[in-house]
């Protein structure tokens, strides 16, 4: 792979946010993170749209294997086998975070914060190696997947040893969660995407801010609407977004064995061409 000022800019950006981190002051979980809008008891269950409401990412994750299953069987499948199989680890990591954060909305605390935050380290990690397997390099992108799965996890016990111990520290979780995504959205910026569908990847950042932008009004939209709270919309935005992540994986048009080059479109011109490429 030849280094231009694109990968240049991601290094600068990469080295920069990982400077502010070391060098910011360490930060613990606010207290009022904890305190939710929508307190209502339906069916026994305390806090349920909080809860109830992620089942929406365990339904994605589902849905996402069902369909990776039935690509599996498309006769020209142009998706690497490499990364069909980190989208299916997506999925269910999917499913997992939604058990996790089900968890820890029923009875919320910084311990069950931890299982709730864990898996979703795991999402992050194969999300950001999907996109930059499409968009720089499957071979940088295989060795970037355990470190970041190893990073994420370190980041989280981290915090939570911190915590612990009475000095909580947030730093390395907050810029696992926003580093990464500045990237991602540089990658979608600047370069081409081979495998996945750009379109649903943007969807998908789009879909991130709103989930925020709803998780940071959670009381103003509760007393708004009178039935929803702004942190169980959040639940449901940001699972649209991870659907839209298996969705960019799905219905890609193969390319036939021996089609010119020139003809395809530029996001296609560089994928395989023949189930004999498949592995990446």
């Amino acid at each position: 792979m030849r280094l231009d000022y694109r990968h240049i800019i991601l290094l600068v950006i990469f080295a920069g946010g990982l400077s502010a981190t070391l060098l910011a002051p360490p930060f613990a979980q606010s207290p009022d993170y904890h305190q939710f809008a929508d307190d209502r008891v339906l069916w026994g269950i305390p806090l349920a749209a909080d809860v109830l409401s992620n089942i929406a990412f365990m339904l994605a994750g589902m849905t996402g294997l069902l369909r990776l299953k039935q690509l599996r069987m498309t006769p020209l499948q142009p998706l690497p086998d490499t990364l069909r199989f980190w989208m299916a680890l997506y999925c269910i990591s999917l499913i997992a975070t939604g058990l996790g954060s089900l968890y820890y909305h029923a009875a919320p605390d910084n311990l069950r914060l931890f299982w709730d935050r864990l898996p979703m380290t795991i999402t992050f990690s194969l999300f950001f190696c999907l996109v930059l397997a499409s968009h720089i390099s499957l071979t940088v992108a295989k060795k970037c997947l355990l470190p970041m799965l190893t990073l994420g996890t370190l980041a989280t016990l981290h915090w939570r040893f911190t915590e612990l111990q009475g000095r909580g520290d947030l730093r390395f979780y907050a810029a696992f969660q926003f580093l990464p995504l500045v990237l991602v959205i540089l990658m979608l910026a600047l370069f081409e995407s081979r495998w996945l569908k750009k379109r649903w990847l943007v969807a998908t950042v789009l879909a991130y801010f709103v989930a925020k932008i709803f998780e940071l009004n959670d009381a103003a939209l509760y007393e708004l609407t009178g039935v929803v709270s702004g942190h169980t919309l959040k639940h449901l935005a940001a699972a649209l977004g991870a659907w839209w992540v298996i969705r960019s994986s799905l219905n890609i048009t193969a390319v036939p064995p021996g089609a010119p080059l020139h003809r395809l479109p530029s996001w296609r011109r560089d994928a395989p061409c023949s189930t004999h490429h498949r592995s990446g």
